[in-house]
Order: structure tokens, then sequence, then C-alpha cells
């Protein structure tokens, strides 16, 4: 877009805080898919068998991952946002799905599956 003129300039900034606004949607969605898989993982670890623990444990671990690559590149589109109400409301809802995502992925690291600690020390 161009941007010689002061109309062009604002037209500009706009058009890129709508583009930053819809690269932030998948990464929030993505958020929202894994926070449901870990949910669900717990219930059918309870509801398992014991082996059903160490894939619990690597489903957490690709599911903190995504949570910890999605959180940054929130973050780092939401930065370049001139929407203080909408960066400020999408800021805390990563927020609070990043420290429940760490809270249900806990107990799958350093657990014991008939005496062997995962992951090794």
């Amino acid at each position: 877009m161009p941007k010689n003129t002061a109309e062009e300039k604002f037209a500009r900034k706009l058009a890129m805080n709508e583009a930053m606004k819809n690269a932030v949607k998948p990464q929030m969605d993505l958020l929202d898919t894994c926070l449901d898989v870990l949910r669900l993982m717990a219930f059918y670890v309870e509801k398992g068998s014991r082996i059903m623990v160490s894939d619990a444990a690597v489903g957490a671990a690709l599911c903190r991952g995504v949570m910890e690559s999605g959180y940054i590149n929130v973050v780092v589109n939401t930065s370049a946002i001139d929407d203080l109400a909408y960066t400020g409301d999408t800021e805390a809802i990563i927020d609070g799905a990043f420290e429940e995502s760490l809270h249900r992925s806990a107990p799958y690291f350093n657990i014991i599956i008939d005496g062997i600690t995962v992951p090794k020390e």
C-alpha cells in the first residue's frame, strides 16, 4: 500500500492493524484446541490403562510446545496492533490459556510408570 500522503499512511495503518488481528485469530484457535486436548487427556488417563499415561505425556509435551510457540506469535503480533482494548483483552486471554496449559501439562512430567521415571533425570 502506498504511504505518500497522510490519508494513505492512515489507510495503511488501519489495514496493517486488521492484518495483524487476522494473524492472531488462527493462533488463538490453536491454543483453544490444545487446551481442549489437555483437558480430555486427564479424563482418558484417569479412565484408561497405565499404558495411556506415556501417550498422554507425549501429547502434553506436544501441546506445551504448541502453546509456547502460539503464545510467542500472539504476543509479537499484538505488539504491532494499535487497538489497546483488543490487545489488552487478547493478551489477558492468552496469559490465562498459557497458565492453564502449564498447570494441565505439569502432571505428565516427572511421572513414574512401572518404576520408570519420565523423563529420565
